[in-house]
Formats: C-alpha cells, structure tokens, sequence
C-alpha cells in the first residue's frame, strides 16, 4: 500500500491496490487488505469472503449477495449415517447362534441315527438267536416224533440227595439224584443209577442193554459209541443194567425208547435228537465224576 493524503474540498480517502477511492466507496479485491487512512484510522477494507465487499462501514455488493444467497439455496449435503455396531454385533451373534445350534441338531440327527443303527443290529441279533433256537427246538421235536416209540417223562425231580433212590423207570430217565455226576464213557460193569441220572441233568445219552446180550451185540454198541464225535463221546454212557426194559434202551432226560438191538436205526436217531438237547436241565455241563473199573 502506498501513503494516503488529504485533499482539499474531498473525504478522507485510501489507496488501495485498486487506487484512489473515496472513503465510503473503499473497495477491495479479492485477496487485498487495506490499510488504515493516514485521516481516518478507523476506516479499514478486509476481505471476509470472495468477490468484492467493501470496507468495515460499507455494504456487501451486488454480486456478492447473489453469490452468498446461490450457496444458501444450495442443499446440503446429507450426513452419511453412521452404522449400528450394536446392532451389526447382535446379528453377527444371532448367526453364529444359528450356525452352532444348526450344528448342534446335526449331531443330534447323528447320535440319533447311531443308536437306531446300534439297536436295530441288537434286535436283529435277538432275533437270530430267538430264531435258531426256535428252530432247533422245533427240529428236536420233529425228530423226537419220528422216533417210533418214544416216551416223554416231565415232572422231574433234581433233587440231589445221598440215599438210594428208587425210580419208576429202569433204567431212570430222571429224578433225585447224587450231587455227583458219572464220567461218561464205556462201563462193563452196572454204574449207580444215581450218579447217571446226573450225567442226564448235563445232556447225557445213557446206552444200557441187559447183562445177557450176546458179546457181537455189545460189541457193536461199543463201535457205535467210538463212531461218534469225540464232543459226542463225552456225552455217552454205556453200560450193562439188571432190570432193562428190552434187550437195549436209549435214554436221556425224561426221554427213553426201547430198541430191539445194537443196529435198531431209533438208536442214532435217539443220540442226534437228545445228546446235549433241550430237554436237559443243564444240557452242556461237564459230564464228570466218579469212575468206575472197567
């Protein structure tokens, strides 16, 4: 800025970059300041805003008024709302919720599906057993109904007791007997009826024939018993008997027949049906006990 002077008959005025103006009129360009007049001190130009404006004392010009009233007119600009962190943490937590109780049900389904699996191979195995021994039951008693006279005995006793017993069948297919079982195996000689009855309650066949029967007969018995299985020759007892009710008897518990001799065929069809059979009350126990001298 250059100096200012006072002429005469004229305002105070300053200079400005614009150049000599009077004191009401003072005027300022964009970016210009003026500064105070060597007349009048208090009169000073600043720019507060683009466009033209004039000193402390004056008026905003024309343009600079259409200017300021297009920036009022103008919207502003909407403020971006903020997101809900809440909110999104609520549902980040709602969907892992959902992803764990969805996971969850899914072992469920799988546990469920495990144990019907577990269960169904269970009672499909009970059935199987039921089954087979139905079966087996059923084929003894096919067997048994085949063998031409057969006769059944029930009500047993299984007593054991120490006395001598006196049965109503000889030989016995059951009842009272000694707490200890015979060996099975071959006898020449009589075996107490006692002990046998016992070797009976294990699923035992006890083979008898009188003391009488030609040696070629007892003989052949023998051979028959050696023919067999050795499982099955642990389950058979041969021996001689006083009293038998026909020249050879097959008996086990509660069951006997009458054979007319060592090659009668309801001999091997006896053994079959009843050795280590159903009918017995503790089929498959040991068959051993006391023994005798052959």
């Amino acid at each position: 800025m250059t100096s200012s002077r006072n002429l005469a008959g004229s305002d105070p005025v300053a200079v400005t970059r614009s150049g000599w103006a009077p004191k009401g009129q003072i005027r300022c360009q964009p970016g210009a300041v003026a500064g105070r007049s060597l007349l009048n001190p208090e009169s000073r130009c600043r720019l507060a805003s683009p466009g033209w404006r004039q000193g402390t004392f004056g008026r905003v010009s024309k343009g600079g008024k259409q200017r300021q009233a297009a920036r009022s007119a103008q919207p502003k600009p909407a403020k971006q709302r903020q997101p809900d962190r809440t909110a999104q943490r609520r549902a980040a937590q709602q969907k892992q919720a959902e992803r764990a109780a969805q996971r969850k049900a899914e072992r469920e389904r799988i546990k469920r599906r495990q144990r019907f699996r577990r269960y169904g191979i269970i009672a499909l195995i009970v059935v199987l057993l039921a089954g087979a021994i139905t079966a087996a039951i059923i084929l003894d008693r096919r067997e048994a109904n085949r063998i031409e006279g057969l006769q059944s005995f029930s009500s047993l006793s299984r007593d054991h007791v120490e006395e001598t017993v006196d049965y109503d069948q000889s030989p016995p297919v059951g009842g009272a007997h000694s707490a200890t079982a015979m060996t099975c195996g071959v006898y020449t000689e009589p075996i107490p009826e006692e002990n046998a009855v016992h070797s009976l309650e294990h699923g035992a066949v006890w083979i008898t024939y009188r003391p009488d029967l030609p040696e070629t007969e007892v003989a052949a018995l023998e051979s028959f018993v050696q023919a067999q299985s050795p499982a099955d020759q642990d389950y058979i007892l041969l021996s001689p008997y006083e009293g038998n009710a026909g020249p050879v008897v097959a008996s086990a518990w509660g069951r006997q027949v009458v054979l007319a001799g060592s090659s009668d065929p309801r001999l091997e069809q006896f053994t079959d049906s009843f050795i280590r059979g159903s009918q017995a009350p503790e089929a498959g126990a040991g068959c051993e006990g006391i023994t005798m001298n052959e």
